[in-house]
């Protein structure tokens, strides 16, 4: 994944991200977002193999100070599995606090932290709905208490509890 940082009208490339653990075929860079402000990347990589679940995925965690970033954490879903393609989708929280990333077919997983700390808080899905590309499409609110899933699924948090809302249709 590459960052590029724009002064007046000219863009120019920032850094070249790089998982700590990437092999080939990862799709690392799959999904992406940014922060508000811009210090704090997520990145996709659904085809990442974890132990023994091929194609289980994962998501990385970048922080810049200055103009230096560097690997925070790597995300992944406690009870994935093979071709759970976890990563598929990406959405960050304006602070870089809240993270929902897209599993394909299971729907979104919602992640708290700060740095290296993160820790999932909730799956977000739609038993009568759930098929394989569903997680795809994510979106979060700038602070964090709303996501959009895939077909129109919203949902609202409360504190650290998640409860599903009206489907836009």
């Amino acid at each position: 994944a590459y960052v590029f940082v724009r002064t007046g009208t000219s863009w120019s490339e920032q850094a070249h991200l790089t998982n700590t653990d990437g092999t080939a075929e990862d799709y690392f860079g799959r999904s992406v977002s940014l922060s508000g402000n811009g210090n704090t990347a997520l990145i996709g990589a659904n085809m990442k193999t974890i132990g023994t679940n091929t194609r289980q995925g994962a998501a990385y965690i970048f922080a810049r100070t200055g103009t230096a970033w560097s690997q925070q954490t790597r995300l992944t879903d406690a009870n994935g599995g093979a071709y759970g393609w976890f990563g598929v989708g990406a959405a960050l929280s304006a602070d870089g606090q809240t993270a929902l990333v897209g599993a394909d077919g299971t729907g979104g997983l919602v992640f708290t932290g700060s740095g290296a700390a993160w820790t999932q808080q909730a799956l977000l899905t739609d038993a009568d709905s759930a098929y394989l590309g569903w997680g795809n499409s994510i979106a979060l609110s700038a602070d964090g208490s709303k996501a959009l899933i895939e077909d129109g699924f919203t949902f609202t948090s409360s504190g650290s509890t998640w409860s599903a809302g009206p489907r836009l249709l």
